[in-house]
């Protein structure tokens, strides 16, 4: 029991380490436009890249803008909304997306 205790006596307390946060250094801001025969464009970073969605379900408009240096990737979709309904089914479809 002795041998126990004194094996610990020695130890300096626990103490938490103060909270860490990652160091993320993006490119100085520059941005390019993107447009084509879809009803939208917008600008992206230079260090991004629009590259068409090869998924089997995908439609023509919809693009992903892919960042190589952060392996991060932007899925963007396009959909006509012509009505009230159209619009709750693509909320709904977008909720299910997600999950």
């Amino acid at each position: 029991m002795i041998l126990l205790l004194s094996a610990c006596a020695g130890e300096d307390p626990v103490t938490p380490k103060p909270r860490g946060y990652f160091n993320i250094e993006l490119p100085k801001k520059a941005y390019q436009h993107y447009a084509d025969d879809c009803a939208y464009s917008f600008d992206y970073p230079v260090y991004g890249k629009v590259e068409p969605d090869l998924d089997k379900a995908a439609q023509p408009c919809w693009k992903n803008l892919v960042f190589q240096r952060f392996n991060g990737r932007l899925h963007l979709t396009y959909h006509k909304i012509d009505s009230r309904e159209d619009f709750n089914r693509l909320v709904e479809y977008a909720r299910e997306l997600a999950f």
